[in-house]
């Protein structure tokens, strides 16, 4: 969308669509990223992990994970 508004020379329209596509995309992010982290125990119990590594994954979740998802959307 971006691309065609900028052919079409419409810059005004371009900026909004570029804007609109950053805000969705860190809202998007920060509720993976939260919900990731929430569910973390679940997430790693559904792939088979064992107790002693949801506990150890666990705290990596909680301290990396919404890190992660929020610097996603910029890259």
């Amino acid at each position: 969308m971006v691309s065609r508004r900028i052919g079409e020379k419409n810059y005004q329209e371009a900026a909004n669509v570029t804007f609109q596509l950053l805000v969705t995309g860190t809202v998007l992010a920060l509720a993976m990223g939260f919900l990731a982290t929430w569910y973390a125990a679940d997430l790693l119990a559904l792939l088979g992990a064992e107790a002693d590594v949801i506990e150890y994954g666990l705290r990596y979740a909680r301290s990396f994970l919404p890190v992660t998802w929020l610097s996603s959307c910029f890259f």
